[in-house]
């Protein structure tokens, strides 16, 4: 371990603190072992989630405490592999087949029996708009000016050009 890699040391002094926290830890004979608990996993989290809600307090203003906890849930479910996140979940008593994103979850799924397709475009910023006006009429008047011009004709500046003698 510590001979393979130097900075292990180091690691382990700054986890062993915090491994207490999730971990069941027993000395034998001069040397711990560490053994990860469940339990104090989802309680950890559980912390993590309040602070998270606090965090988040703007954002989660007007919910109702349920949709709080999802929203939150949510969030640190973007970090946390999708069994811890399930884990989280049931513990919470959330649904957990549910969307992890937090912009997507709620706590009750939504009611899609009225919903209606919405053929919208994205909103676009006034100058980005006015750009895109001025691209299309540009787009436009070259597609004007291409149907007037009259085909099998040469353009004017040909006849100002040398004329080439065929060989003879």
């Amino acid at each position: 371990g510590a001979q393979t890699w130097p900075a292990l040391a180091r690691l382990v002094a700054l986890a062993k603190p915090s491994l207490a926290c999730i971990c069941d830890v027993k000395t034998v004979m001069d040397e711990e072992y560490v053994r990860l608990n469940k339990t104090r996993v989802l309680a950890w989290l559980t912390c993590k989630l309040s602070q998270c809600k606090q965090a988040l307090s703007a954002q989660l203003h007007g919910m109702d405490s349920s949709s709080q906890d999802t929203y939150a849930a949510g969030f640190l479910s973007e970090y946390l592999s999708s069994e811890w996140s399930a884990a989280l979940c049931s513990h919470l008593g959330l649904d957990s087949t549910q969307p992890a994103h937090p912009g997507i979850l709620t706590s009750r799924p939504a009611d899609t029996s009225n919903d209606k397709p919405v053929d919208k475009r994205p909103r676009l910023d006034p100058k980005e708009a006015a750009r895109e006006a001025t691209r299309k009429k540009a787009a436009e008047k070259k597609a004007e000016d291409k149907a007037k011009i009259a085909h099998g004709t040469a353009k004017i500046s040909s006849f100002f050009r040398p004329k080439q003698t065929p060989p003879a």
